[in-house]
């Protein structure tokens, strides 16, 4: 159990750098019990956790749906 939230972005297939979020938010709209059912939304600013590349991505409606069986 924790509260730690993290967030990947990689803009190019087979770039070395994995952008992490910095910082960012998630929400959990929905958890349904019965389904399994857990969906949000999330958004993040995506930064080199390395700070090799000061790059950074702005994520925007980010979305998710979750089925935990």
């Amino acid at each position: 159990v924790g509260d730690e939230k993290i967030g990947y972005f990689t803009p190019d297939i087979g770039n070395s750098i994995a952008y992490s979020s910095n910082p960012g938010s998630l929400t959990i709209n929905t958890i349904d019990p019965d389904t399994g059912v857990f969906e949000g939304v999330f958004q993040f600013i995506a930064t080199d956790p390395a700070n090799e590349d000061q790059t950074t991505y702005t994520i925007t409606n980010g979305a998710f749906l979750v089925v935990v069986q």
